[in-house]
C-alpha cells in the first residue's frame, strides 16, 4: 500500500474539501446521505490512500454535485465562500473548461441585507454564491476569479427565482430547488388561508399541510387543471367552491 496519494487522487480529494467547504456540509450528513461510514471518510480526507473505493469516490462528488468531472446540471449549487474565493477558483479551475470560463456570468444581486449575493451561470451550470460580508469591498468576484462578466440584477434575491421571468426560464423543472421552494410556497399559502379563515393560531402550525401541499403539487404535475381540481372538491358538497371565490391561477 502507497504511503501517500497520486497527484490524481489528491485532487480528487481536494476538490471534495473544496466542495464541502463552499457547500457548508457535515461528515454527518454527507453520511447519511452517501453511506459511507464518517471514520472513512474523515481518514480519506486526511489524505490516507486506498481508504474509499473509486466508485464510492465517485458516490461522494456527486452528492457534493459533481458527475463525470463535471458540476451537475441537474441542481441549483448552493454555495458560501466561507471568508475566502480560493476553494471558488479552484473548483471552478477543475470542473469548468476554457470556454466555460470565458462566458461565465456574473450575476450580482442588489439586496438590502450585508450579505452580497450573485448567480454564477456558466451555460447549463448555475450556482448561487453568498459572499461573506467585506470580503467583496476589498476584492469582486470577478477580480478573483481573473474571468467572466460581471452584471448587476435589480430584482432582491428573494423574487429572483419566482418573479424575474428570465430567471424562471434558466431555473428548469429538473432543479429540486424549484420543486421545494414551490412547495414552501404553497405550504405557506394553505397555512395563512387555514389560519386566517378558521381564525384559529394553532392550524398555522398543524403538520400535515406539507402532505398537503405535496398532493396537490403531485396533481398538478400529473396534469390536474384548476377547473378539475374544483370539480373534485365539490364533489362531496352540495354548494360550489367557486360560488363564494374565484380562484385563480
Amino acid at each position: 500500500m502507497a504511503d501517500s496519494l497520486s497527484p490524481e487522487e489528491f485532487a480528487v480529494v481536494e476538490l471534495a474539501r473544496d466542495l464541502i467547504a463552499l457547500r457548508g456540509e457535515t461528515m454527518g450528513r454527507i453520511s447519511q446521505e452517501t453511506e459511507i461510514r464518517i471514520p472513512n471518510l474523515s481518514v480519506w480526507l486526511r489524505e490516507k490512500p486506498q481508504v474509499i473505493s473509486a466508485e464510492r469516490q465517485a458516490r461522494i462528488l456527486y452528492y457534493l454535485g459533481v458527475k463525470e468531472g463535471e458540476l451537475r446540471r441537474d441542481m441549483l449549487h448552493l454555495w458560501h465562500d466561507q471568508g475566502s474565493l480560493e476553494p471558488l477558483k479552484r473548483v471552478f479551475g477543475t470542473l469548468l473548461s476554457a470556454e466555460q470560463r470565458k462566458d461565465l456570468r456574473i450575476h450580482a444581486a442588489t439586496i438590502g441585507g450585508p450579505t452580497p449575493s450573485y448567480i454564477l451561470e456558466a451555460g447549463e451550470i448555475l450556482v448561487s454564491l453568498t459572499i461573506t460580508p467585506g470580503l467583496k469591498s476589498a476584492l469582486s468576484v470577478r477580480d478573483a476569479l481573473g474571468y467572466g462578466t460581471e452584471e448587476v440584477l435589480d430584482t432582491p434575491m428573494n423574487e429572483v427565482f419566482f418573479d424575474n421571468d428570465r430567471w424562471m426560464s434558466l431555473l428548469r423543472p429538473s432543479f429540486p430547488m424549484v420543486r421545494e421552494k414551490t412547495l414552501d410556497l404553497l405550504e405557506f399559502a394553505l397555512r395563512q388561508t387555514g389560519k386566517q379563515c378558521t381564525e384559529n393560531l394553532h392550524l398555522a402550525f398543524y403538520p400535515s399541510w406539507r402532505p398537503v401541499a405535496e398532493a396537490l403539487m403531485k396533481q398538478f404535475q400529473e396534469g390536474m387543471d384548476p377547473q378539475a381540481l374544483l370539480d373534485w372538491l365539490n364533489r362531496d358538497r352540495g354548494g360550489s367552491v367557486d360560488d363564494d371565490f374565484d380562484l385563480a391561477f
